[in-house]
């Protein structure tokens, strides 16, 4: 729990975040595969712009 919250706050983090969600070339019929999802952030975010995210992560949690 805490890394989501120092995520929400880190500004690096933010900006990668922002980059990938404007420039990645996702379209709404794609499927989109994180590896090393962590949290899952960035799947979830990512997961309004097209069709299925497949997450996998070597923690269960």
């Amino acid at each position: 729990m805490d890394y989501d919250a120092d995520s929400e706050t880190d500004e690096a983090y933010q900006m990668c975040l922002s980059y990938l969600l404007t420039h990645a070339p996702i379209g709404p019929d794609d499927v989109v595969l994180d590896i090393g999802t962590g949290t899952g952030i960035v799947a979830f975010e990512l997961a309004s712009k097209c069709d299925r995210v497949v997450g996998r992560d070597i923690y269960d949690e």
